[in-house]
This record gives C-alpha cells, structure tokens and sequence, in this order.
C-alpha cells in the first residue's frame, strides 16, 4: 500500500499512476523517452493524433512549437481572457438589442465596465506579446 496524499492505493495502482503522469508529461511535455523512441508506425500516428488532441485543447502543442513553458501560459491565458470577452461582448449586444433570452441580475452598466476592463487588459496582453515577441494564435 501506497499513501498519496489522502488516498491510500496499492502498489499497482500507484505504478499505473505514475506511469500514466509520465505519460502525459511526455506527451504534452514534449519529452522522448525510451518507451517512445522504439514506436510502430501505428503508434506513431496515434501520438500524432495525441499531438493534435493536446493543440486543439490548448491552441499550442509543446512538442510542435517548442516554446518556453511561460509562452504556452501567456498564451493560454490570451486565448481564454478573449474568449470570455467575446461572450461577454456578445451578451451585452443581445441586452441592448432587446433579443437576450435571460434577464441578467447586474445592470448592463456593470456589464459595460466588466468588458472595458477585459478589453484593456486583452490590449496590455497583446502589447506585451509584441515587446517579448511571443505568437498569439
């Protein structure tokens, strides 16, 4: 028996799970260890499709782009603060339409600032990219 925090699991159970991190640590990590230098070409096109699994997920695949792990976070927090304003963009054009199918329960005031706020902050984001040269998808 093994103690991982507070789960106590068997010795096979433990091995699987620390197999199965090293696994997606290789995968997404971009690591080649033994286990993976010897693949058929079947299992070479699965890690492929692993490789594109982990790019439509993050938007960036460390094995393709090889960027510091801080550029893969900078861009992922991009994408998702851009992502959340279009959505919020997209409610506050539906309020003032008229066409929204919920009633909000913070006035489009707060909505408003909420936006102006994510939009500067998208701004101070893309500045910074271009100063540190890191690619926004």
């Amino acid at each position: 028996m093994m103690f991982l925090g507070h789960i106590i699991l068997s010795k096979k159970e433990y091995k699987w799970r620390l197999d199965t991190a090293f696994d997606v640590g290789v995968i997404l990590g971009g690591l080649l260890s033994n286990k993976m230098r010897g693949k058929k070409m079947g299992e070479q096109a699965e890690e492929k499709q692993t490789c594109q699994e982990a790019q439509e997920r993050c938007g960036v695949c460390p094995e393709c782009e090889r960027l510091p792990e801080w550029q893969i976070r900078f861009q992922a927090e991009y994408r998702q603060v851009k992502e959340r304003y279009n959505k919020l963009h997209k409610i506050i054009v539906k309020i003032e339409a008229g066409t929204c199918d919920f009633k909000p329960n913070c006035s489009l005031d707060i909505l408003k600032k909420q936006a102006k706020a994510m939009g500067e902050y998208l701004y101070t984001l893309e500045i910074r990219a271009e100063i540190e040269n890191i690619p926004l998808k």
